[in-house]
């Protein structure tokens, strides 16, 4: 399995369609089929089921397609950190982070780093705990800001922010009349959950 296999067989699972992935990545139909073959031949099993119009990818199809997906990551992560090594400290930091105070914290650490280190870029990457998790894990991603719980057993983290959460009820609901509640004089009841 090679690079380009992988980029064929993306771009297959993207189309869902040998022509349209053929006139995409410019190639005729047979040696993109071929090398599909060789892939699944390799691999010991059926990535695609072939419709009369359309693919379907199997659950191995599935499987690869995210991996594969990594993969191409990597290949492109290991390229650019090569190429800018000769910059001093420079290249790219690939960071992940959840929804939440995850795009806030990114902004102003990155703020902060480009200051001193002006030659690094930043790839950033939306998820959620388990995506995040297992991009960590392939190398994907250098670091991720994530909420717990966190899987200890295979990665390392500390804390960087506290959040708060409240719940707010109107005035009159039964739980507003909660004496232990506090009580804001300039809103609802709110307690601490």
């Amino acid at each position: 399995m090679d690079l380009r296999q992988i980029r064929y067989f993306l771009t297959v699972s993207e189309e869902l369609n040998i022509t349209r992935a053929a006139e995409k990545l410019h190639i005729s139909q047979p040696p993109l089929s071929r090398s599909l073959i060789d892939l699944e031949e390799e691999l010991g099993c059926q990535l695609l089921i072939r419709g009369k119009r359309y693919i379907t990818l199997t659950p191995e199809g599935l499987a690869l397609k995210r991996r594969g997906e990594q993969l191409l990551s990597l290949a492109e992560m290991t390229k650019s950190e090569i190429a800018e090594m000769n910059n001093g400290i420079s290249g790219t930091i690939y960071l992940g982070h959840v929804d939440s105070n995850g795009p806030y914290l990114a902004a102003e650490w990155i703020a902060g780093f480009r200051e001193k280190y002006p030659n690094v870029t930043y790839n950033l990457w939306c998820g959620n705990v388990d995506d995040l998790t297992d991009r960590l894990k392939t190398g994907v991603l250098d670091l991720a800001i994530t909420m717990t719980p966190l899987n200890t057993e295979i990665l390392d983290g500390f804390p960087v922010y506290s959040e708060h959460w409240v719940a707010m009820i109107p005035y009159g609901h039964p739980l507003a009349e909660d004496p232990e509640a506090p009580v804001h004089q300039d809103g609802p009841a709110m307690r601490r959950s």
